[in-house]
C-alpha cells in the first residue's frame, strides 16, 4: 500500500459531480451531452472535495484531459523519507513539531524512520536530533519546511501524503524547483550511493515528479489517490 499519482494535461472543467455518476450514459442528469460532449473512455476524471483538496481555487467536479501519466510515489514510509531528503537538498532548517495537529501529513507515521540509523548514516552531523517520542516531538527538515510555509518544493512538502490535487500553478512552481535543484539532487544521489543507500531510487523518483509536473504545468493538475 502506498501513494499512487496521476498527472493530467490540458484539462477543462466540464460539470460538477463525480465521473462515475455519468460514465455509462455520458449525459448530464437531464440526458443532455455534457457541454455538448459525450464521455469517451479514459478522457475524463474527477476532482473530489476533501480535507486537502481542491487547493488553489480548483472547483471539484469532472474534468476532461488530453495527456495522462501514472506513477507510484512509493510506500507512505518511503515517500515521507524521500520528502525528508527533498527538504534537505532544498536547504530548509530542521525544526521540531510537538503537537498532534502539526504532525499530520506523514511525519508522525515515520517518526522512527526520519531519525533512525539510516538517516544518521546518510546525513551525518546534518541529521536532526532524535525526537523525544514520549513527548511526541518530531524533528526533521520537512518540519522546517512546514514552519517556513514557503520555499522550494513547498507544494509537496506541506501537503498530504495520501490524497489531494495539485493545481496547474502549483505544478508549475514545482517544475521550476525540480529544474533549479537538479544538480543538488544528482550530487545527493551520488552521496547516497556512496553510503550504500538508495541514491538511484531517490533520483528516479525525483525525475518522475519532474516529468509529472512538466505535464501538469500545461493546463493540468496532479491527483493523489
Amino acid at each position: 500500500m502506498g501513494l499512487d499519482c496521476t498527472s493530467y494535461s490540458n484539462c477543462e472543467f466540464i460539470i460538477e459531480g463525480e465521473y462515475d455518476s455519468y460514465e455509462e450514459r455520458g449525459t448530464d442528469p437531464e440526458g443532455n451531452p455534457i457541454n455538448g460532449k459525450l464521455f469517451k473512455e479514459n478522457n475524463y476524471t474527477t476532482v473530489y472535495e476533501g480535507e486537502y483538496e481542491p487547493r488553489g481555487g480548483m472547483k471539484p467536479g469532472i474534468y476532461s484531459y488530453v495527456g495522462e501519466y501514472d506513477w507510484c510515489a512509493g510506500s507512505y514510509q518511503g515517500y515521507s523519507l524521500w520528502r525528508e531528503y527533498l527538504a534537505y537538498i532544498a536547504g530548509y532548517t530542521p525544526a521540531v513539531l510537538d503537537t498532534e495537529a502539526e504532525q499530520m501529513g506523514g511525519i508522525n507515521f515515520v517518526i522512527d524512520s526520519l531519525n533512525n540509523e539510516q538517516l544518521r548514516k546518510v546525513l551525518g552531523a546534518d541529521c536532526p536530533p532524535r525526537p523525544n517520542k514520549v513527548e511526541g516531538q518530531v524533528s526533521s527538515y520537512m518540519a522546517g519546511a512546514w514552519q517556513a510555509k514557503e520555499g522550494a518544493f513547498i507544494e509537496l512538502l506541506d501537503f498530504s501524503d495520501s490524497n489531494g490535487t495539485l493545481t496547474t500553478e502549483q505544478c508549475a512552481n514545482l517544475l521550476e524547483a525540480f529544474k533549479t535543484h537538479d544538480e543538488k539532487a544528482k550530487e545527493f544521489q551520488k552521496h547516497l550511493n556512496g553510503k550504500g543507500e538508495q541514491g538511484d531510487w531517490f533520483y528516479d523518483l525525483y525525475e518522475k515528479w519532474w516529468s509529472a509536473c512538466d505535464m501538469a504545468a500545461n493546463g493540468g493538475f496532479i491527483s493523489f489517490h
